[in-house]
């Protein structure tokens, strides 16, 4: 699976939550949240259920469970998609954020019918309070999370130079200033917007050091998606510039670029 595909069935990823620190303290925010809202002298009401008398523990866990998928899931496809943020990404955050909230919706009405009130009286009451609670508490926090984590990625790339060694002289570049790269042999050609250089290297190992904003669109390229322009059937514009879309790599090119791409498809390269 190509580094590049955006995965929105992901638990928290090292793109998300990249050190230690971070895993450690957001792990400990859940589980404290976990904890506090079922203190019984705090007598909490959460939907439908109460921390009084210990209803609020069972729809908790699976709740917090379910509530963190929805949020690092939803942080993840908005940082991943940061600089080519589409409506068919916004729609499948939508249908994820549904698919969950409907899953605990079922998980509670279950549990209120089985051990509290034995009936179908409060069906309604608790649909709305979870799409609205699950709205409010996990899906917009998770937007603004990942649009600051995204933005603070870019900057991180854009402020990082690349360093491209030229025969015996090295070269130290903005990735802004790299339009695409291309194989020759046991070289590769980097396009920039003042020429081209030449470096002795394999462009898989480039591409393990590029930001995620640099994509494999074919064995032979891979193009920095902040220069596109256009994209017809499998042919990609940078500037004045034309790249192939091969084949192979199609697939994970659509997932982050999909919106862009037209529904002619000509003969591929390969």
């Amino acid at each position: 699976m190509s580094t590049n595909e955006i995965r929105i069935f992901d638990w928290p990823t090292s793109k998300i939550l990249p050190t230690w620190q971070e895993r450690s303290i957001h792990a400990l925010i859940w589980v404290i949240g976990l904890i506090w809202i079922n203190i019984p002298s705090l007598d909490l009401t959460i939907n439908i259920f109460y921390s009084e008398d210990y209803s609020l523990l069972v729809p908790s866990l699976y709740g917090t469970m379910l509530n963190a998928l929805l949020f690092y899931s939803v942080s993840e496809k908005t940082m991943a998609g940061f600089t080519r943020f589409s409506s068919r990404t916004l729609v499948e955050m939508i249908a994820f954020f549904l698919v969950l909230s409907s899953i605990e919706f079922l998980l509670d009405l279950a549990y209120d019918v089985a051990f509290y009130r034995k009936d179908f009286s409060m069906a309604g009451e608790n649909l709305q309070g979870n799409f609205l609670l699950n709205f409010l508490f996990f899906f917009l926090p998770a937007l603004i999370f990942g649009i600051i984590k995204g933005w603070r990625q870019l900057q991180s790339h854009q402020n990082k130079k690349i360093l491209i060694r030229d025969g015996n002289k090295k070269i130290y570049l903005q990735s802004e200033e790299i339009y695409y790269l291309e194989s020759n042999g046991n070289y590769v050609n980097y396009f920039t917007k003042d020429g081209t250089i030449l470096e002795r290297v394999n462009l898989s190992h480039v591409e393990k050091t590029l930001p995620e904003y640099f994509i494999r669109c074919h064995r032979s390229f891979i193009v920095n998606g902040n220069h596109i322009t256009q994209i017809t059937g499998n042919s990609i514009c940078l500037k004045d510039l034309t790249v192939p879309i091969g084949r192979t790599y199609r697939g994970d090119f659509e997932k982050k670029y999909g919106d862009a791409l037209t529904s002619s498809q000509p003969q591929e390269a390969k």
